[in-house]
């Protein structure tokens, strides 16, 4: 149900980077499960659990953590000359980075910080678990 919480404290916040999620009470004989009813039940899920639903975002492109949060020196350098995308994109990630740590989700940003021991590349890879 964190995704839920994330969901309500990032409309808080006025960042909107989280799609709607909603709790529904699970109801395998409703019409619109009819497709995935067994796999439903493989998964474990049984009518009159509550699960989180999120709302489906098609056509997702790769993103990458923006320049500015991968130079590690001891401040962070905002280019004023960067275009207005670029500044929308730092802002957006400011902003997930904040919701991150006040909702303890290390999947997107920590991780990657973590494994750079191991892949010092890791940065410049695509980041998962973006909406």
């Amino acid at each position: 149900q964190g995704e839920l919480y994330t969901y309500h404290l990032n409309k808080a916040m006025g960042v909107w980077s989280v799609p709607p999620t909603i709790l529904v009470k699970l109801n395998l004989t409703n019409f619109q499960w009819k497709e995935v009813v067994s796999e439903s039940r493989q998964a474990g899920w049984r009518n009159g659990h509550t699960i989180v639903m999120t709302l489906f975002i098609d056509n997702l492109q790769h993103e990458y953590i923006p320049h500015v949060f991968t130079n590690f020196s001891n401040t962070v350098f905002y280019d004023t000359h960067s275009n207005r995308s670029q500044q929308h994109q730092i802002f957006q990630w400011s902003d997930m980075i904040v919701l991150d740590y006040l909702t303890g989700n290390t999947d997107r940003l920590f991780c990657n910080l973590l494994n750079m021991q191991w892949s010092p590349s890791v940065l410049h890879k695509p980041i998962h678990n973006l909406g």
